[in-house]
């Protein structure tokens, strides 16, 4: 079998397919994006970095942004490394949350079960629990990543039916999303549209917050929980109304 990997290559690549449905929320958001402003869903490096030279290098030519905020960098299935390009900015590695200061030259781990995916710092990655295909309902909690990072970020969240145009009357579920560093604050903005969201709750994970204990939403401190060595997380309700978090 020409493509067989070995059992337990081909699991972590399963498992590496369904966690990629856990950005969904992302991806129909960005796809929102597009047909609003006509902005690709993949695109150059050199849109937002025009007068950066080397991203116009030959050896950087395949790396793109996925939406706003992931940079990804293809590699061949038989690479084992990459060197990669990262702009200036602050960058995170998806899957470790590793940290990296741009602009700069890296050489990475690249195995079939982990390709190199950045995350943009201040980036605000809507995400939701695993499923098996996109027919399948996830759990009712959105994770709701913000990247620490120094400049002001928005993000704009979309939902609809997925299936009518009953969009085009008004159904469907919109709200900002703000982080604003300078003032340590994360704005979501009251919901427009008929459309029910199909999360009750949200789940902020916060990464590479590393003096932040608790956070205050409607008048309340909330308790900070450590997920990993970077991350923390805090649960509330996602409702329609307007919230202002701050840290």
């Amino acid at each position: 079998e020409p493509w067989s990997f070995g059992p337990e290559v081909e699991k972590k690549v399963r498992e590496m397919i369904k966690a990629r449905y856990r950005l969904l929320p992302y991806l129909y958001s960005v796809l929102y994006e597009s047909t609003v402003s006509g902005m690709p869903v993949a695109r150059s490096l050199a849109i937002p970095y025009t007068f950066d030279p080397k991203v116009y290098w030959w050896k950087y030519q395949n790396e793109y942004l996925f939406g706003p905020d992931l940079l990804v960098a293809p590699v061949s299935c038989d690479q084992e490394a990459a060197r990669v390009y990262l702009p200036a900015g602050t960058w995170y590695r998806q899957s470790t949350g590793e940290k990296y200061s741009g602009p700069a030259e890296v050489t990475v781990d690249a195995p079939l079960s982990d390709l190199p995916v950045f995350v943009r710092g201040g980036a605000i990655l809507p995400m939701q629990s695993d499923i098996e295909h996109t027919g399948q309902k996830p759990s009712p909690v959105i994770e709701l990543h913000v990247y620490n990072g120094p400049h002001t970020n928005s993000f704009v969240y979309y939902e609809d039916d997925g299936l009518t145009y009953a969009c085009e009357q008004g159904a469907f579920f919109r709200r900002s999303v703000t982080f604003d560093p300078s003032v340590r604050t994360l704005l979501l903005s009251a919901a427009e549209g008929s459309h029910p969201s199909r999360f009750t709750s949200i789940r902020l994970v916060l990464h590479d917050f590393p003096d932040i204990l608790s956070i205050r939403t409607d008048g309340a401190d909330r308790s900070l929980k450590l997920k990993s060595g970077t991350e923390k997380t805090v649960e509330f309700p996602w409702t329609r109304e307007a919230m202002t978090l701050t840290y």
